[in-house]
């Protein structure tokens, strides 16, 4: 595991009610918890079977106790009584909505600190009127973001960051950079300097790593943001 793995596995504590848990899904919650609190969001992108609405359950209610937040929950409108269950069974302070719902509903919906979103693979066109009205409701009210999705990456790396979007802005200082690019360009303050003059943006921000076709870049950015695990592995690992 890597030393942020470990952190998030000492630092948060699982709710009582989630102690039937297995120790995988304990440590996703934790490391899981980790991202949210640092970096504002995470993408728990466990594939089918492994109970991603568990863990997403288990993370918004660590949220609810140890930060005091209440949590909005955007879901499919067949999922809707699915997690309406949940929010009962676990005593989860939440409302939840049905994606077709938020154009309608966000613009006039009071505050909610921790939004989490299923399925947000379906988030990806940053052009669609779903799209924008989360992400404004999100900027507005500072809100934490759970992502869940078992499909996370279809086609392009573009789908990746536009589910990250959701919560990074473009233009936020990520603390790293792409640097299988940056090499790609000359490496070095040299790679970094080509590279502000081609694409005029800064290194360090989301919009760099979407100038990047580098499978290295994206896992290295993914690790920040992504908990994946298998059915074969049970271990947290690059989606690539």
């Amino acid at each position: 595991m890597s030393h942020e793995a470990i952190a998030g596995l000492s630092e948060f504590r699982i709710p009582r009610e989630f102690n039937n848990l297995f120790d995988f899904q304990k440590a996703a919650v934790q490391l899981a918890a980790r991202h949210v609190t640092r970096r504002g969001g995470v993408l728990v992108g466990d594939v089918v079977g492994l109970g991603k609405t568990l863990v997403g359950t288990a993370l918004a209610k660590i949220l609810q106790e140890d930060c005091f937040l209440e949590t909005l929950i955007i879901c499919p409108k067949n999922l809707v009584s699915m997690w309406q269950e949940y929010v009962d069974n676990y005593r989860l302070y939440a409302k939840v909505m049905s994606m077709s719902n938020v154009q309608n509903q966000l613009p006039e919906l009071r505050r909610y600190r921790v939004i989490l979103i299923d399925e947000s693979h379906n988030l990806r066109n940053r052009d669609g009127k779903r799209y924008r009205a989360i992400v404004e409701y999100i900027g507005a009210n500072e809100s934490k973001c759970i992502l869940l999705s078992a499909t996370p990456y279809n086609k392009a790396y573009l789908d990746l960051s536009s589910q990250l979007r959701l919560f990074v802005s473009e233009d936020q200082d990520l603390g790293f950079r792409p640097e299988a690019l940056i090499n790609e360009l000359g490496g070095g303050s040299l790679g970094e300097l080509e590279f502000i003059r081609k694409h005029q943006c800064s290194v360090k921000s989301l919009a760099a790593f979407e100038k990047s076709e580098h499978t290295d870049d994206w896992r290295e950015l993914m690790k920040r943001y992504m908990v994946r695990r298998t059915v074969k592995t049970l271990t947290f690992t690059s989606y690539f």
